[in-house]
Parts: structure tokens; C-alpha cells; sequence
């Protein structure tokens, strides 16, 4: 096993698959995507009509393609007849032209005024986690529930920067991955993040890229998360463990990669583990790491009051770790058959 050496936490969303006894998750941190993926590298398209509608706002110096575009969709939810005159396409560019060409806190104002609700985002050709995750989404974005709590704010965030990526990654698709920079291909990581077969080529190109970037040895275990079923999630973390160790030796405090090391070790059994579990924990005082798998131990030993005690050892050193307080209260609810822990990967694309 690795060195142990202490990582720093990341305020992340997270998406969750489930396996035998603990969860695996990939976890994204909330960002902001950069200014230059603006209309001229998603271009608003289709319909002839529409281009001079929008083109009209965009030659008015006293009104940009946003303004313009929200008065279209004014136009269109206050008048029948203004919907009859435009396809759902016709519609979804429109707003497409406002995700692209506004910033996060500009979208959030939007939505926040009521222009129009999230829901509205358009379908596109895309996997069912995707269709799923912006419906989720979108039922957290109305006006009502984004003046109501702070956290609804961080969640239609991301939103908005998924479905930008996926806007400017479209204008993309004509050019080879050889051919695009570097920030280009780490747009591609998030935008093709619920498709492992289209991701892949693009981790690899970055892997080509920048072989030492931590970030991208880590963007390279997504792929196979992604791909594994529950039935080979266990299988496929420890078949990852070279990968694993390469995204180690590149940060050995990264403390999302030090959890899957330490995972790998208890269930591949290796001599010493719990003692070395221990030691961590003694020599890494402010961090619940290490407590966190002890106590996986003790759960996998049908040891509740032990794993409790650890558990509440955790979250006493990290109480802003989300993980550990759901996973207490999950064992003193649950019985042995609960998938109480979770497998946690920290990435944001940003990063690279």
C-alpha cells in the first residue's frame, strides 16, 4: 500500500452507484466555465429565421444576444399565437444562445426573475444518467426553491455548466482530438462525463498531453468507473490499481485517491492494513480518513457499537464531510446488509 499522507476536502455534488456493502462515487466540484467558450465557439444554429431573429438583437448595441433572447422567450411564453410561430428546435436556440452567451450568476438572475424555468433546457442526444440528471436538476431550479435555500443555487450551477459544456462541445465534433488545445479536451471531460465511451478517447489524448498532471491520472480512472455495473464495481477499482498508484506518486496528499488505495488494500486483504490504518489516523489528527475504513472493518465484522464509535470519531475531526455524518447515521439505523460506505473520487475538470 501507499504512503498515507493527508488531502484536502472538496465541496463536490455527487453522483452515486451503489455496490455490495459501500458506494461508489464520482464526485464533480461545482465550476465556471471559461469566458471563452462564448457564441462564437457554440454558435447559435438552425433555422434561417430564428439567425435573423437573434442577429437582429446582437446588431443593436444597446441590447446583447441575452437580452435579446430572453425578450424572444417573453414574446413566446406570453403569446399562443408567438409559440405557434416557432418549432420546440426554434425555441430550445434560443435558449441554448442564452446558457451560452451568460455567465453562471447571470443564468441563476434569470431564473431567479422568472424568464423562464429550467425545464425548459433542451433535450439532447444524449445517455438516460444525462436525461436523468437534468430533469433532477431542473426540479431544483425554479424561482420559488432558488430564493428559497443557497444550496439549490450551487446545484442549478453545475446544471448550467453541464449544459454549457455540452453546447460548446458541439461546436467542437468537426475538429480530430489532435487538433483541439488542451482546455478544449478538458471541456470534453465534462462534457461527455455520463458516457465512458466517448470519454475515453478524450482522457487518453490528455493522458498523451500532460503525463504528469495528477488531475488527468485521475480523469483517466473515469472511464472504467463509469463503464462498471454494480456486479463489477469491486472488480473494476482493484483492476484500477496501477493507474491508481501512478495518480498517487503524482500527489500523495490527494486524499479522494488515497481512499480508493485504502479500499483496494482491505479487500485484497493486505497484512497490516488495520495497523496502518491506525497510524494514519494517529499521524493525521484533523483528518477522518483513516477512521472512516477502520470503521468499514468493524461494519464488514458486524461490530456495530465499534463502528459507531469511529464513525462519530470522524465526523468529530471532518463534521463538513457529508460522507461521514450520512454513513453514521446509516449504521445506527441499518442493519449489516446496508451499503453504509461510500468510495469517493474528487474531480473537476478545471483543474487541468
Amino acid at each position: 500500500m501507499n504512503s498515507l499522507t493527508e488531502g484536502a476536502h472538496v465541496r463536490i455534488i455527487s453522483v452515486l452507484v451503489f455496490l455490495a456493502g459501500i458506494a461508489v462515487a464520482i464526485f464533480m466540484s461545482p465550476i465556471n466555465l471559461s469566458e471563452k467558450f462564448t457564441a462564437k465557439k457554440a454558435p447559435v444554429s438552425g433555422d434561417q429565421k430564428l439567425r435573423e431573429i437573434v442577429e437582429s438583437y446582437r446588431a443593436d448595441e444597446s441590447e446583447g444576444v441575452v437580452t435579446g433572447s430572453i425578450n424572444i422567450l417573453e414574446q413566446l411564453m406570453n403569446s399562443k399565437d408567438k409559440q405557434k410561430e416557432m418549432s420546440p428546435q426554434e425555441i430550445c436556440e434560443v435558449i441554448d444562445s442564452i446558457v451560452v452567451n451568460s455567465t453562471q450568476q447571470e443564468f441563476l438572475d434569470i431564473l431567479i426573475d422568472g424568464v423562464f424555468e429550467a425545464a425548459f433546457i433542451c433535450p439532447r442526444e444524449q445517455s438516460e444518467y444525462w436525461e436523468a440528471f437534468v430533469s433532477t436538476y431542473a426540479e431544483r431550479c425554479t424561482k420559488k426553491l432558488l430564493l428559497e435555500a443557497e444550496e439549490n443555487k450551487i446545484i442549478c450551477a453545475v446544471m448550467f455548466d453541464l449544459v454549457k459544456a455540452h453546447i460548446a462541445w458541439g461546436a467542437l465534433q468537426d475538429k480530430p482530438l489532435r487538433d483541439l488545445e488542451v482546455e478544449e479536451l478538458a471541456l470534453g471531460t465534462l462534457a461527455n462525463i455520463d458516457n465512458p465511451d466517448k470519454l475515453e478517447p478524450v482522457v487518453n489524448e490528455l493522458v498523451i498531453r500532460l503525463p504528469n498532471s495528477a488531475t488527468v491520472a485521475k480523469a483517466a480512472l473515469l472511464p472504467t468507473l463509469l463503464r462498471a455495473g454494480q456486479d463489477k464495481m469491486i472488480e473494476s477499482v482493484i483492476a484500477l490499481k496501477p493507474k491508481i498508484d501512478r495518480a498517487l506518486e503524482l500527489d500523495p496528499d490527494d486524499e479522494s485517491l488515497l481512499a480508493f488505495d485504502m479500499f483496494i488494500a482491505i479487500k485484497n486483504k493486505e497484512p497490516g492494513i488495520a495497523e496502518e490504518l491506525e497510524r494514519y489516523t494517529e499521524e493525521h489528527p484533523e483528518s477522518g480518513l483513516g477512521l472512516y475504513y477502520l470503521a468499514s472493518m468493524k461494519w464488514k465484522q458486524k461490530d456495530k457499537p465499534e463502528t459507531i464509535r469511529l464513525l462519530e470519531e470522524a465526523v468529530k475531526r471532518d463534521p463538513e464531510n457529508e460522507s461521514y455524518a450520512e454513513t453514521l447515521e446509516t449504521v445506527r439505523t441499518e442493519d449489516f446488509e446496508a451499503k453504509a460506505f461510500s468510495l469517493q473520487l474528487n474531480f473537476s475538470y478545471t483543474d487541468i
